[in-house]
């Protein structure tokens, strides 16, 4: 049994009234949202079709267990070295308030929800209590004009934490299913010249990774625990599109790209608060991709796209900030799916991918 690519119906089998979903159609396609941690679960290009996002094999006993790992576009908090490891200075004992994920959120008007914790700082043992957390979606169309099976949306994300002056911000991470080694998929950044690109754990392979001519690579196919990252200095801040990941869907021809677009980031490394693993005092990256590494090869072949949105600032005594980004899917043949990489890196080509 490989990756379980879910349509509409099977999430809603799945969970069977148990996180508060809400489904939009928006032309060709269609996207399910949760309560259950403020998440998108489901984005379909094609409204009959696979979701875009990974989703956990046993979704339902991740929602009944209130589990981090359930899947699709979820908010963290950067640094994740001081709110996610109990040993914060050696990156030990990691593990994920149920506050912050999946947190309580409820519905407050239409695809708004809310989350007031308490967050707890290793690094400095302290807990700021009555901290909210806010998303926000809206459906949007096509920014490309594609033609081809579409659905996204932008997200508002929103964080006021009860102290002020904290170098955190709000975190957004997709999860992207992965086919595995024998269909892998490729991570597309647009950069600079000549870009410096940062190894988050241990240093991603030279056969992992590449630089093409305005754009870098990365390879996503569970075989490896790894995570690259581009600092603010190396972004093309023209280009509202920051990582895109192309992947063909399991035992069928199509393709499909998940892309995600915002210039609430990071601009210098002043700004950049999430630190390596590998080298906890060197440069920052606002940009990440992760490759989960399967044991399996299986239930847990995926892969994150990360932005890390604009950092914190002191109001009336409190860490506030709001940041928007949008998440866009798209469906089609293997050509039309690298045309359209192509035009969204800003090149003048199809990029060259991981198979």
């Amino acid at each position: 049994m490989g990756n379980r690519f879910f349509t509409i119906q099977q999430i809603l089998d799945e969970t069977d009234g148990r996180a508060g979903m809400t489904v939009r159609y928006t032309g060709t396609g269609a996207m399910l949202f949760s309560e259950f941690g403020a998440r998108l679960l489901g984005l379909f290009p094609d409204k009959s079709g696979l979701n875009l996002l990974w989703l956990a094999h046993d979704l339902r006993e991740k929602i009944d267990n209130r589990s981090w790992l359930t899947g699709g576009e979820r908010l963290w908090i950067a640094p994740q070295r001081d709110y996610f490891f109990e040993n914060p200075r050696d990156f030990e004992g990691f593990r994920v308030s149920p506050e912050i994920d999946p947190g309580v959120y409820k519905q407050n008007g239409d695809l708004h929800y809310e989350n007031i914790f308490s967050l707890l700082d290793y690094m400095r043992n302290r807990i700021y209590a009555e901290s909210l957390a806010s998303r926000r979606f809206q459906p949007i169309d096509d920014p490309y004009c594609s033609g081809l099976p579409y659905a996204g949306v932008k997200i508002t994300d929103h964080l006021s934490i009860s102290s002020p002056g904290l170098d955190l911000c709000p975190w957004s991470v997709s999860m992207v299913n992965s086919c595995g080694p024998g269909n892998p998929g490729t991570a597309l950044f647009p950069v600079r010249n000549n870009p410096s690109l940062l190894s988050y754990f241990d240093p991603v392979p030279p056969d992992r990774v590449s630089l093409g001519n305005g754009y870098a690579r990365f390879l996503l196919d569970s075989r490896m625990h790894l995570k690259l990252a581009i600092n603010p200095e190396n972004i093309v801040w023209e280009n509202p599109a920051k990582i895109l990941y192309v992947s063909p869907f399991p035992d069928r021809p199509e393709w499909f790209c998940v892309i995600k677009r915002s210039d609430d980031l990071p601009r210098n490394q002043d700004e950049c608060v999430d630190i390596s693993m590998s080298n906890p005092t060197g440069p920052k990256g606002a940009i990440q991709v992760y490759n989960n590494l399967s044991e399996d090869h299986e239930r847990l072949c995926y892969g994150e796209i990360e932005l890390q949105l604009t950092k914190g600032r002191s109001v009336d005594g409190r860490t506030i900030s709001t940041a928007t980004h949008e998440l866009l899917g798209y469906s089609g043949t293997r050509d039309e799916i690298l045309d359209l990489a192509g035009k969204v890196l800003g090149i003048d080509c199809k990029p060259e991918i991981y198979c």
